[in-house]
């Protein structure tokens, strides 16, 4: 079976060609509703922004007053502490483009506010075949401020604003690991790409949606002082780094198992990154009237809700406006991200059908034997291997004991053999007096 699939600039200029229309439409029913509006009495334009309102807080799942308060739970007293950030260093990051605030909306059309940063992981072996991976071990602020913890991540950074993804692994080279005297061979064509989402530990009160990239390489370098500098071929080697903000980190080169162990991230998804959540910027919520003109609209509103009883078509009118809007408020760099993932999904899809069967049949199989996968034979092993060892523990001692008894009886025969010599000794002196004696 072979699919057709379209090419996702086709799906992007369609895009493109609607989005003008509609916003050339709306342009226009704009200006004929600012015309209309002077012509209105304030009962009705009231209700009109009662309906933009109430429209608002069914598409958001909040209004702005509630969108507020969900950004004023920041806990704010937890900045600057421990991992912590300060506010500063949000909002430095904020303008500078290596995150933003958005809203992010789920599955039943509620939204909330969460931090997006794109990051720039590097996936780096000190060899090709076999090599060490490269790990963060931990991180140490510079003074005054001197605070240091576990990281125990692959090296990486946030993306900038309109930064390629080979433009942040060279300022990663230079900048954070000082790697620049180093050749290495790096992958950008073939990346593991996912997403992430927890509260963030330099935030803490909001969560941080993580878009993760990684770029995948290994060391070429051949030049042994150079490679010594970095401790590329030491069993354990570390090395540590201080960035241009003073801020050192300490890296190791560690087998995969080793990673694993620290519980490192090494991989994205199977088929890539996941379908991203509609996000909307949380600038887009526009403050809402309050005092006696949102409790006039609250009032009018009522009246409203009937008109919308009346006359299904407003509804569906007004959902239609919200979709336009929410195109609007896209970024196209992420609607060309978004398409072109679609597209790599559908043809990986294609490209991989008889083998993906074969993996639903695989899998059938070992849900089918799973009761034999782990019986409870297997799961008294690790007790077992902790048995032995103890009895390796007892039998080192018991060894050790028999070495220093047979040390004592060695020297316990040894004196009873010179007591016997001895013995031997002054019986023959004995004996040759009492032969002397008799002949007398």
């Amino acid at each position: 079976m072979v699919f057709q699939l379209p090419d996702p600039t086709q799906h992007l200029e369609a895009a493109k060609a609607s989005h003008a229309r509609t916003a050339g439409s709306a342009a226009d029913a704009a200006a004929a509703a600012a015309s209309a509006a002077s012509e209105m009495p304030l009962a009705v334009q009231i209700e009109h922004l009662a309906l933009r309102a109430n429209a608002c807080e069914a598409r958001f799942g909040m209004d702005a007053e509630r969108a507020a308060d969900v950004l004023s739970n920041l806990k704010l007293g937890k900045f600057g502490t421990g991992k912590a950030k300060s506010l500063d260093q949000l909002s430095a990051e904020v303008q500078k483009g290596s995150a933003q605030l958005m809203l992010k909306e789920d599955a039943h059309g509620a939204c909330q506010p969460v931090r997006v940063v794109d990051a720039i992981l590097l996936r780096l072996r000190s060899e090709k075949v076999g090599g060490k991976l490269l790990v963060e071990l931990d991180e140490q602020y510079a003074p005054p401020d001197n605070r240091k913890f576990d990281t125990n991540r692959l090296p990486g950074l946030k993306r900038e604003r309109n930064e390629t993804p080979k433009e942040s692994i060279q300022r990663l080279m230079a900048d954070k690991l000082k790697m620049a005297n180093l050749t290495m061979s790096l992958n950008y064509d073939k990346t593991d790409v996912y997403t992430e989402e927890k509260e963030s530990e330099s935030f803490p009160g909001i969560n941080t949606l993580y878009r993760m990239e990684i770029i995948e390489g290994y060391i070429t370098s051949t030049d042994i002082g150079i490679r010594a500098e970095f401790e590329l071929d030491e069993e354990a080697g570390t090395f540590k780094v201080t960035d241009n903000k003073h801020n050192s980190r300490t890296y190791g080169w560690l087998t995969e198992d080793q990673a694993l162990e620290r519980q490192v991230k090494l991989h994205g998804g199977v088929l890539g990154m996941l379908t991203m959540p509609v996000l909307t910027p949380v600038g887009a919520v526009m403050s809402q009237t309050s005092g006696t003109m949102q409790q006039r609209i609250a009032e009018v509103s009522k009246k409203v809700d009937s008109f919308f009883a009346k006359d299904k078509k407003l509804l569906e009118l007004e959902k239609h406006v919200a979709n336009v809007e929410a195109w609007s408020h896209t970024e196209p760099s992420q609607t060309i991200s978004l398409l072109r993932q679609d597209w790599a999904k559908r043809r990986y899809v294609a490209n991989h059908e008889q083998h993906l069967r074969e993996f639903t049949k695989v899998l059938a199989d070992v849900s089918r034997m799973q009761s034999c996968i782990n019986p409870p034979g297997l799961q008294e092993i690790p007790s077992c291997n902790e048995r032995l060892r103890r009895l390796e523990a007892r039998s080192a001692v018991a060894v050790g004991t028999a070495c220093k008894l047979h040390e004592s009886v060695a020297k316990v025969a040894e004196d009873y053999h010179k007591a016997m010599i001895g013995l031997n000794e002054q019986l023959l002196k004995w004996d040759t007096l009492l032969e002397s004696k008799g002949k007398k």
